[in-house]
């Protein structure tokens, strides 16, 4: 891989197109072949809470997903690839 992309672990707003509130995840904090993690420090106020302690289904998949979008950033952005238009394929 090439030197293009930040040390992780680095901030997840690089590698996305979502802000706050939808932005969920905050830095992603590994990158492998696969295998990726992130940092989510939810808001009380942000749309993910069904309750006081619970996650909705929905914003659970939404976090895999923005991982899953930050990794596909990180590594394209490593490969000289990376376009910061979102990751659609």
């Amino acid at each position: 891989m090439q030197t293009d992309s930040p040390p992780l672990p680095c901030n997840a707003e690089i590698f996305l197109v979502h802000r706050k509130p939808m932005l969920l995840i905050d830095t992603l904090d590994s990158c492998d072949a696969g295998l990726s993690t992130a940092t989510v420090r939810p808001l009380r106020e942000s749309p993910c809470f069904s309750d006081e302690t619970e996650i909705t289904t929905e914003c659970f998949l939404e976090l895999i997903a923005q991982t899953m979008a930050a990794a596909q950033g990180y590594t394209q952005r490593g490969y000289g690839s990376w376009h910061h238009e979102g990751y659609a394929g």
